[in-house]
This record gives C-alpha cells, sequence and structure tokens, in this order.
C-alpha cells in the first residue's frame, strides 16, 4: 500500500469513527437528533473534541462547529451526491451515444465500433477540434471534448483515475470548486491543446485526462498549503513522470497523447489552487466561484445544444 492509499484510508477511518460517535450520541442520553459534541478538522477531516483548539491528527487550529451542517431543528443536512458518480455517469453516456451513432454510420464495421468510436462522430459530438474552433468561433468544444474518449481502454483507464482522485477533490475542496476545478482545468487543457494545432501539435482532442492532471496539480497545491509533505511529493512525481512516460509514447509512436491538454489542465489546477487561497477569494469567496461555474456550465450547455440540435448530422462526413 502506497502513501497517497494509506493517507485515503486513514481519512476514511477517521469519517467511519466520527460517524459511529455521532450515532452514539444521538441514541444516547442527549437524546436522538441532538448535534453531536464534535467538530472537525477543516484541514484533515479528522473528528475532534468540542473542546479542542487544535486538532489532534494534524495540529491545525480548529474554528468553532459550522452552523451550515445543522437544519433549524438541529438534524444533520442531508449530504449532497457525490460529483464523481455524476462525472462517471456522463462519460458513459456520451461514450455510449457515441458507440450508437457510430454504429449507424453506412460501411461501419460492428466489432469496430464497439471499440472505438469513429473520429467523424467524436468531431460532431465535440471533440476539441481546431479547424471548427477557428472557422466556426466553436469555443465550446474547448469543454464539450473532456467527456468523450475515443475508445474503451481510454475511458476505461480515465475513469480509473477519476475513481482515485476524485474522491480526494471531493473531500479537500467541496462540491462546488470539485466541479469548478473540474471545467477550469478542462478548459485549460482544451486551450492549450487547440493551440498547440497552430503549430502541428494536437489541434484534436478528447478525454478527460485534462481535467484529471487538473486534479493531481489541485491536490499538490492543496497538500503544499496544509504541508503534508507524502501526499505533495507524491503528487508531484505523478505530474514529473506521468507527463514523461506520455511524452515518450506519443514520440515513439507508441500511443497518441494530447500531450498539450495535460499540460495545461495541470498548470491550470495548480493556478486555480493557488488562487483559492488569495486575498480575491478569501473576500468574494462563493459568488466568485459561483461565477465562474456559471460561466463554464453555460458554454459546456450551449455546446450540448449546438451538437444535439443537429443530430442528424452526426453520422455524415466531416467538411472542413
Amino acid at each position: 500500500m502506497n502513501e497517497i492509499e494509506r493517507q485515503l484510508r486513514q481519512w476514511r477511518n477517521q469519517l467511519k469513527r466520527g460517524l459511529e460517535n455521532f450515532k452514539n450520541k444521538s441514541g444516547g442520553s442527549t437524546g436522538a437528533g441532538k448535534r453531536p459534541d464534535i467538530k472537525m478538522c477543516p484541514v484533515c477531516r479528522a473528528f475532534n473534541p468540542s473542546n479542542a483548539s487544535v486538532c489532534t491528527y494534524c495540529d491545525a487550529k480548529l474554528g468553532a462547529k459550522p452552523k451550515g451542517d445543522f437544519d433549524a431543528h438541529g438534524k444533520p443536512r442531508s449530504e449532497p451526491m457525490n460529483p464523481v458518480f455524476i462525472v462517471f455517469f456522463i462519460c458513459a453516456a456520451m461514450h455510449a451515444l457515441a458507440i450508437f451513432f457510430s454504429s449507424r454510420v453506412e460501411d461501419y464495421e460492428l466489432t469496430a465500433h464497439l471499440w472505438s468510436p469513429q473520429s467523424e462522430v467524436l468531431i460532431r459530438m465535440g471533440a476539441n477540434f481546431l479547424p471548427f474552433i477557428v472557422n466556426y468561433g466553436e469555443v465550446w468544444r474547448m469543454i464539450t471534448y473532456t467527456f468523450l474518449h475515443g475508445n474503451l481502454m481510454h475511458i476505461f483507464f480515465n475513469i480509473s483515475a477519476l475513481g482515485w482522485l476524485g474522491p480526494t477533490i471531493f473531500e479537500a475542496y467541496g462540491v462546488r470548486r470539485f466541479w469548478v476545478i473540474t471545467f477550469v482545468t478542462s478548459l485549460g487543457g482544451g486551450l492549450l491543446s487547440a493551440m498547440g494545432g497552430f503549430i502541428g501539435i494536437g489541434g484534436f482532442g478528447v478525454g478527460f485526462s485534462g481535467a484529471l492532471f487538473g486534479f493531481i496539480g489541485a491536490i499538490y497545491v492543496w497538500a503544499k498549503k496544509n504541508h503534508n509533505s507524502i501526499i505533495a511529493e507524491t503528487m508531484w512525481r505523478y505530474m514529473v513522470w506521468g507527463n514523461i512516460i506520455f511524452i515518450a509514447l506519443t514520440v515513439t509512436r507508441f500511443f497518441p497523447v494530447d500531450n498539450l491538454a495535460h499540460l495545461g489542465g495541470m498548470f491550470a489546477g495548480m493556478g486555480l489552487a493557488w488562487l483559492f487561497e488569495s486575498n480575491l477569494f478569501r473576500r468574494l469567496g462563493p459568488p466568485l466561484e459561483s461565477a465562474i461555474l456559471t460561466g463554464c456550465l453555460l458554454l459546456w450547455a450551449f455546446g450540448l445544444f449546438r451538437i444535439f440540435s443537429n443530430i442528424g448530422a452526426i453520422t455524415q462526413p466531416v467538411w472542413i
């Protein structure tokens, strides 16, 4: 078991132990539904006694109990749906649609489209394709591409990495910032990938890996800010060696990889994580994040509208 897995298991055990304490207190002499005599550390998410001023796990300073975790009746608020599952569903649904539309293309082999959707179908469904961005102003492609995948192996590895990195982002940053990081890193990876098309590098890309490298960059900054050297060093190794390996695969023509999307997403994730700690985000906080998220969602929704409003053309040849 490596260090990151050990850390994740520690968080899970701490959460489990805290929930057990909460259930015991709810069913004991304090009465059902009353607030437990504990509080959560904002850094490591560990549960501590309510009178503690310093976390017993990571030595971080503890503030007052967050009132927003309980409703007017003193009962815990329901937890939001885990965004990792939503991303998984969107990627799976878009891949299934790409396979379906590829099967409708004339003279397309059945065994081929079950493994890999046709490239022209992916372009019609929102792949990051430079000619359409430049000629038709379809900038929404720099977000819609992230939920498409080139073949079953591609989506399998990306979803596997999402299952590992996604919960860490969710635990460290919460739901709103999870989506802000997802869309901003996708946009950063898509932008750099599209720009590479001008010099003959890239110009066409699909996949969630740009956002995944953004997750790694954001976790690295989060770990550095919270003085967790183990996680920071692990993420640093993944950033460095991950890019080296993928670039080597591309140079040797062993496997095509959109390395610019990886780099763009990684730097966007690192920059965004640093901004979360800036004075600007401390002053504006949720309104600024909500504005960024709303803009990205509107751009993505407009792209989906453009794609599916002309659904009959998805199986048609692409003319540049």
